[in-house]
């Protein structure tokens, strides 16, 4: 070893295990933790996120997305959308039929699937309740029919919202409900101020009729817990059967939710949802009590937008979606939206890292996500735009392999960040020397570019690029072999190799410089990219400062 040089293992930075922290000071991180990972996850190493594709091709008109589902039928699925003064569906193929256009224009559209009726329920707060059954897209008519926010499954009923109460249906009929004035089958919930804002069935099975399941009654400045078999089998009696068994249970003040799009269950964990304080809220499966679990992500840094800048008269513009074993927040700031994605492989094999997030993704504005991944899908996550002068598109979101982001019409790259802690390299009072930097890793080196951050000087050293070994450029794209094609024309032999990336930073300053405490920002401007490591080759300065 030369003298002085300080040994590899000591000096790599290491993955960001614990992902992102926007509230602690950029100086003050510590190792695992990151200042930014902006369009990037740990997965393996640090990678850039996949992009988006277009499923229309043609704007749908400049209107902002309302609401958006797939709908899961007996012999078939399909994929609705909300917009405008439309409910329409929208083919694979990017093809619009409508089904109608006497919504009210440009209200927030909640769909939901009964299983039951195997029919799919539309409302927005305005509207008599619609429902589509695959064939027949018509108004639901029958006894104190609601026009409520949305409605949600739960046990053998439909739930709906319907001004200050909850209202719901007699058994596995959707058209006779409870009246709001009733004394027992028209649930009021007290824990907040305000209405009833959003339902959500919170149950560890998925079944909606498993007797330990509870349906969640948000309110802006809480969440309540109706739990109970026997309901009633005719709601519209004027006193409750004597075997009724449902009561109302205050889950937590001071986390209630606006936006129903922003509540979300995860399989073996619980619910989450974005709350009115701006924070991600967690009430995991057989427990009565919520947590925050986003406290990172309240963001001191002035150039990277947090939770607690989400524009507050937007709160419900938050949408939320589980996908790829992340949850996925998407959230509005100035007109355009960011997101932030909760790591749960992280969460299930390293509890003791804590909840760990990685962001913002930042490229393209969306709204109104959801998840198609039953009856043969593969697991896509869909939504749509946000921006109404980009046009309404419907994007496939996290298309692994794409390396570019859809907005509107056009197609873009997206920029990858990624801003470790400052290292002092176990020698906080020494400077150092750093001649070579090595990223391994793979991907567009090519596109790569390094910047060193002073914490002493409080000054940065940017835009150094990565060589070979031999100090040569890298070539766009190396690949394994020569990408054969194979049968159908699919190539084989083409994932990128693992390659070790060289920043020679004397050679590119002009100078020697010396560090006492670094950070090292990695960025790639196109194609795929992924970090395993940084490692500077550091040499102590046998003086302090």
């Amino acid at each position: 070893m030369l003298r002085n040089r300080i040994p590899d293992r000591a000096a790599a930075f290491g993955k960001p295990i614990y992902g992102v922290n926007l509230r602690e000071s950029r100086y003050d991180l510590k190792p695992g933790q990151a200042a930014l990972m902006q369009n990037c996850v740990l997965d393996g190493g640090v990678r850039k996120r996949p992009g988006t594709t277009r499923l229309n091709q043609v704007s749908l008109g400049a209107h902002p997305g309302r609401g958006g589902h797939r709908y899961y039928r007996n012999g078939g699925a399909e994929r609705l959308i909300a917009y405008h003064n439309r409910i329409s569906k929208l083919s694979d193929a990017g093809g619009e039929t409508a089904l109608t256009f006497e919504q009210t224009p440009d209200q927030d559209t909640y769909f939901r699937t009964w299983s039951i009726t195997d029919s799919v329920y539309i409302t927005n707060n305005i509207d008599p309740i619609r429902f589509y059954d695959g064939v027949v897209f018509t108004t639901l008519v029958g006894t104190n029919v609601p026009t409520g926010r949305m409605v949600t499954p739960y046990l053998d009923r439909l739930f709906c919202i319907q001004g200050d109460c909850v209202v719901y249906t007699d058994p596995r009929d959707a058209t006779v409900w409870s009246p709001v004035d009733s004394a027992w089958s028209a649930i009021r919930p007290t824990i907040g101020a305000g209405g009833p804002t959003a339902l959500h069935a919170h149950t560890a099975t998925g079944d909606m009729n498993d007797p330990s399941a509870q349906l969640l009654i948000f309110q802006s400045g809480g969440v309540s817990s109706y739990m109970g078999s026997v309901l009633g089998d005719n709601v519209l009696d004027a006193t409750a059967p004597p075997d009724f068994d449902a009561q109302l249970i205050p889950v937590e003040a001071a986390v209630g939710n606006e936006s129903p799009h922003a509540i979300c269950s995860v399989p073996g964990l619980g619910t989450f949802w974005f709350t009115t304080q701006k924070t991600v809220g967690f009430l995991p499966y057989g427990s009565k009590n919520a947590e925050v679990v986003s406290d990172q992500l309240f963001s001191y840094q002035g150039d990277v937008p947090g939770f607690n800048h989400c524009d507050t008269a937007l709160l419900r513009d938050v949408s939320m979606a589980y996908h790829d074993r992340k949850l996925k927040v998407f959230f509005p700031v100035a007109g355009v939206t960011y997101q932030y994605w909760l790591d749960l492989v992280s969460k299930s094999r390293f509890p003791n890292r804590g909840w760990v997030w990685y962001g913002p993704m930042v490229g393209q504005s969306v709204r109104r996500v959801w998840t198609e991944d039953e009856a043969g899908d593969s697991g896509s996550l869909y939504g749509l735009e946000h921006v109404a002068a980009n046009g309404l598109y419907a994007y496939n979101l996290a298309v692994q392999g794409v390396t570019t982001d859809t907005v509107g019409a056009s197609t873009r790259s997206f920029t990858y960040t990624w801003h470790p802690y400052y290292k002092d390299f176990g020698a906080p009072t020494y400077l150092k020397h750093i001649p070579v930097i090595r990223v391994p890793g793979s991907g567009n080196m090519n596109a790569a570019s390094l910047t060193i951050m002073d914490e002493t000087t409080r000054q940065s050293t940017g835009g150094l690029v990565l060589k070979d070994a031999d100090g040569n450029a890298f070539t766009t794209g190396v690949k394994y072999d020569t990408g054969v094609k194979y049968d159908t024309g699919v190539k084989y032999s083409l994932g990128y190799t693992s390659q070790q990336g060289y920043c020679y930073v004397i050679s590119q300053t002009g100078d020697e410089p010396e560090f006492r405490r670094i950070s090292v920002v990695v960025s790639n401007s196109s194609g795929p990219f992924v970090v395993e490591d940084i490692i500077p080759d550091a040499n102590v300065v046998s003086r302090s400062r």
